[in-house]
C-alpha cells in the first residue's frame, strides 16, 4: 500500500504534534512518503505541480496533515490546492475514475 502525506505547517521542525506524527510512521506497514509543502514553497516560491499530481495518482491513500487556524488551513495548503488541483487535472481524475478508489484523510 502506497501512502502519500502532504504536510502543511509553517514550523514543522518545532511542532510537537508533527514530531509525534513522524515517530509513529515507523510503525506503519506501508510505503509512506512525506512531502513538506512549506519547505518546497519556501525554497522555490512554487510547487512542482506535475510531481505532486503524479504522487497523488500513484498513492492508494492521500493524507493532508496541517494545523487548523481559526477553521482555516495554512497558506501553503491553500496555495497547493489551487496550484495542483487544476480543472484539467480534476477532469483527468474523473475520466480515469482513479480518484474514486483513493481514500483522502485530513487531520488537524
Amino acid at each position: 500500500m502506497k501512502v502519500q502525506i502532504f504536510v502543511s505547517h509553517p514550523d514543522v521542525n518545532n511542532s510537537v504534534t508533527q514530531q509525534f506524527f513522524k515517530s509513529t510512521l515507523a510503525l506503519a506497514e506501508a510505503d509512506v512518503e512525506i512531502t513538506v509543502l512549506d519547505e518546497e514553497l519556501h525554497s522555490s516560491q512554487q510547487f512542482n505541480v506535475a510531481d505532486h499530481q503524479e504522487k497523488i495518482l500513484a498513492a492508494d491513500h492521500v493524507i493532508l496533515q496541517f494545523p487548523l487556524y481559526w477553521y482555516l488551513a495554512p497558506y501553503s495548503l491553500k496555495k497547493w490546492q489551487d496550484d495542483v488541483f487544476t480543472n484539467r487535472f480534476i477532469n483527468e481524475l474523473k475520466k480515469s475514475q482513479s480518484i474514486e478508489i483513493k481514500k483522502l484523510i485530513s487531520s488537524d
